[in-house]
């Protein structure tokens, strides 16, 4: 197994939860500015060690993810700003660029001091 990235959740924005309920979840790097904190998972950078892809997995706090797709930004967005956003409805007809899509799936409970990481097997 490549770890690809691991990071470590910092903070929850008081408006993840609304959004979450459209499976999706946006990320930042804690360094973002404030204004974008409510609507995001914060977390410690862990650094992109190679380009995520299909086939790949989203581990979030122990719960494994397939990745069906990765738009055309993703990679970059994580490597220079910390910056992605995973949907959790497996539904790629609407892909965008800066978004990671997994297979349809509930998304986990989550909470500050959670890890999650970008494998490959």
């Amino acid at each position: 197994m490549q770890t690809l990235y691991d990071a470590t959740i910092t903070g929850i924005g008081s408006d993840v939860p609304l959004i979450a309920e459209e499976n999706v979840l946006i990320f930042f790097d804690e360094k973002a500015p404030k204004e974008l904190h409510d609507v995001a998972v914060l977390h410690k950078n862990g650094g992109l060690s190679g380009e995520v892809k299909a086939g790949d997995k989203f581990v979030l706090d122990g719960a494994e993810f397939r990745i069906a797709f990765v738009g055309d930004t993703a990679n970059s967005s994580i490597r220079e700003l910390g910056h992605f956003t995973v949907n959790f409805t497996g539904n790629t007809s609407e892909a965008l660029p800066g978004t990671i899509y997994v297979e349809a799936a509930s998304i986990p409970e989550i909470e500050s001091g959670a890890i999650y990481r970008f494998i490959r097997d």
